[in-house]
């Protein structure tokens, strides 16, 4: 027996199951126990901040800087950074708010204390659907990691058993270090932006803005399931390939459920900042795709790793039904966006395009044939840029710093 069959033994399973029970258990019980009391307390300071005056709106604040992250407070209102570069998971978004309102409130008009008072408000509901989203993440994610880990080592069993060589301990460790050295690093590799999640000495940045890591650990992996694999089978019979072609398909289905289920981790963080960039009124961009299919997807990544290092909120949609003024806009010369109404389209689009005559109609019947088309909207302005390529991305960051630069002057 070799050592993966060894280490792999029914009771080194039953083991890790009855781990993961427990693990599950005592992470329930601390959910319902301190996470429900905050909730509580932050739902009950919410109904006193929406009741309070210019007078007692300090106690109401009080009870809410206990129940905030300490990390996120400056002692004064000029030391927090400017409203896209704030850490909205060490709350300086709501400190910054409160550290506002407490400046100002004597010198506001009541419509303007209530609206600055009920921003805090939506900043304490978004926080309390984050925890509870994020809570939901951490129950889930230890026990369903080690379950795909477990299973993904589990199918290989059968392939490392079926390679020829010596069966002792030594001689199976010296023969299957290759491939199995393969295996545990394409393991690692798919599990990588995991650990970044779970790791807060891995977290760089904006790093859960960064969808391309993701991407580019799985498709290591695979290359490093592959080779594993080939690596087995090079000296196995013809007649015991399907074993390995159905051991690499039930590897490649795991892999792809644990890139899913980080993604889904990505995305809580993802939708609080969203949210957050929302209710402050942050600079946006809105890209409207045209495209389907895996190359399209996968430049949507690039795209989006793009906008989050420029920290802006960045969000895709499919081109209106009604997209005519938007398209008769892009399109007219007294704008300046297309030198030609042709670029607008696709370089494979220009062929087919010499037999049409209205550009606007092509692209309202043929959506899929459109460039990709960015909206940056900063206060009331929005500014239009069509495609993705050297010369965009340099308008786009030339706009974010001519905006920067007028808001400081």
């Amino acid at each position: 027996m070799g050592i993966f069959e060894v280490l792999l033994s029914s009771a080194v399973i039953v083991a890790l199951i009855e781990y993961i029970s427990k693990n599950k258990s005592n992470n329930l019980q601390y959910i319902t126990s301190a996470r429900s009391e905050w909730r509580k307390a932050m739902k009950q300071t919410a109904c006193r901040l929406h009741q309070a005056d210019r007078g007692n709106i300090g106690e109401a604040f009080a009870k809410l800087k206990v129940n905030l992250n300490g990390y996120g407070f400056f002692p004064s209102f000029d030391q927090y950074p400017a409203d896209k570069q704030l850490d909205f998971f060490r709350d300086e978004h709501i400190w910054k708010q409160i550290a506002y309102i407490e400046e100002n409130m004597y010198c506001w008009e009541e419509e303007t204390f209530t609206r600055e008072k009920n921003k805090v408000n939506k900043y304490i509901t978004s926080l309390l659907k984050f925890d509870w989203e994020r809570t939901k993440q951490e129950v889930k994610s230890k026990s369903l990691i080690l379950l795909c880990t477990v299973l993904y080592l589990c199918v290989h069993i059968p392939v490392l058993h079926l390679f020829p060589g010596n069966k002792s301990l030594i001689g199976q460790i010296s023969e299957q270090i290759i491939p199995i050295t393969c295996i545990v690093l394409a393991l690692i590799s798919v599990c990588l932006p995991y650990l970044v999640n779970e790791a807060k000495i891995l977290q760089f940045g904006k790093w859960y803005k960064y969808l391309t890591f993701n991407i580019s650990g799985w498709i290591i992996g695979i290359f490093l399931e592959a080779g594993g694999l080939w690596r087995l089978s090079a000296c196995s019979d013809h007649s015991e390939y399907w074993t390995y072609y159905v051991t690499g398909a039930a590897a490649f289905i795991i892999t792809i459920g644990i890139m899913f289920y980080i993604f889904g981790h990505k995305i809580v963080y993802l939708d609080y900042d969203r949210a957050v960039r929302r209710i402050i009124g942050c600079d946006s961009v809105i890209c409207y795709h045209c495209g389907t299919g895996i190359l399209a997807d996968f430049k949507g990544f690039v795209v989006n790793d793009f906008f989050a290092q420029l920290n802006l909120d960045f969000s895709e949609r499919e081109l209106p039904e009604q997209m005519d003024d938007m398209i008769e806009f892009i399109c007219s010369p007294e704008n300046h966006i297309l030198k030609d109404q042709e670029q607008l389209l696709r370089f494979g689009s220009r062929i087919r395009f010499i037999f049409k005559s209205d550009i606007k109609k092509f692209v309202k019947e043929k959506p899929k044939r459109c460039k990709l088309i960015f909206k940056y909207t900063s206060g009331s302005e929005e500014r239009y840029a069509v495609g993705y390529n050297k010369n965009t991305k340099k308008e786009l960051r030339e706009w974010i710093y001519e905006d920067s630069v007028n808001r400081n002057n």
